[in-house]
């Protein structure tokens, strides 16, 4: 039905619609040829088809700064960027992070650093496998571009950390890299998902509407049979995706519109299709009593 293909490609957008734009890719091998690798080893990683890493381990018991690299002249043009990429780590002491140095002409440097309690903002500490990692940083409407980002790895100890290839990317909105690993959409992007439920739920209030006035009429009862399938069939496409986001642990902010629209459309699709049947076999018999009187 054109009606479930429409919503089925609303939701895909939602999904993959991203506003980032690639500036440039941070290849290890690449910086240590040029001499802007400035700490750590490239090895390349066995595990799937990661490729090349950079190796960093410590063993010290005090706290350790290495600066990893920096980046010239990025040609940052927007407020707001990020670098993102993989991070794996093990035996690393707590409270250990990744930190960028942003350096803004007239104004200094600025730093970010994943210091929240889990996501790719978390802290490096104890043992991970492969897990994403994102540096953002906003800049006000009227500041200068940065004209250096230094990206450093401080260690609160001992510990060995793998770190992937990074991108340096530009951003719409800052949501996208502070998401949770695996979400199907930001909280930002459940809002997308709620105008779309509420446009369908207008056009088939209107499309309803039509119907159940050509029932009354007894025409058309092909049309009006059919939207009441198409939207129980979007109810019931709504409510299996409601299972898979629970099965899947997705937030809150997933589950709550797919489950909302799954049940309205499934219980008032299914309601209606009694009603509409007795009105056509009302319009039948007004049909036939009027066709007797003649």
């Amino acid at each position: 039905m054109k009606t479930v293909s429409l919503f089925l490609s609303g939701l895909l957008w939602v999904c993959s619609a991203s506003g980032e734009e690639t500036l440039r890719e941070l290849k290890w091998s690449e910086l240590k040829s040029t001499g802007q690798l400035l700490a750590g080893e490239v090895v390349m990683v066995t595990d799937g088809e990661r490729g090349e890493a950079l190796f960093v381990e410590s063993s010290e018991s005090t706290p350790t700064t290495l600066t990893l690299t920096r980046i010239e002249n990025p040609g940052i043009r927007k407020d707001q960027y990020a670098l993102v990429g993989q991070v794996r780590y093990i035996g690393v002491a707590p409270g250990s992070y990744l930190e960028t140095l942003n350096e803004i002409p007239g104004q200094g440097e600025f730093f970010t650093r994943t210091l929240s309690p889990s996501g790719p903002m978390g802290l490096l500490e104890g043992e991970s496998d492969w897990r994403p990692v994102s540096l953002p940083f906003t800049l006000t409407a009227d500041a200068p571009r940065p004209t250096k980002i230094t990206l450093n790895l401080c260690l609160r100890g001992p510990g060995k950390v793998w770190l992937s290839p990074l991108n340096l990317i530009e951003l719409e909105n800052m949501e996208e890299v502070r998401a949770t690993p695996g979400e199907w959409w930001t909280e930002r992007r459940g809002g997308y998902v709620g105008a779309l439920i509420g446009i369908l739920g207008g056009f088939y209030g209107i499309l309803g509407g039509l119907a159940g006035w050509l029932a009354s009429k007894g025409q058309a009862r092909p049309f009006a049979f059919a939207l009441l399938a198409s939207m129980v069939a979007v109810g019931a496409f709504s409510l299996l995706a409601t299972l898979i986001a629970l099965g899947l642990s997705q937030p809150y902010h997933v589950w709550y519109p797919l489950a909302l629209s799954g049940l309205l459309f499934t219980v008032i699709g299914l309601a209606m299709f009694p009603t509409l049947r007795g009105r056509y076999v009302e319009a039948e018999m007004r049909k036939m009593k009027a066709m007797d009187g003649i």
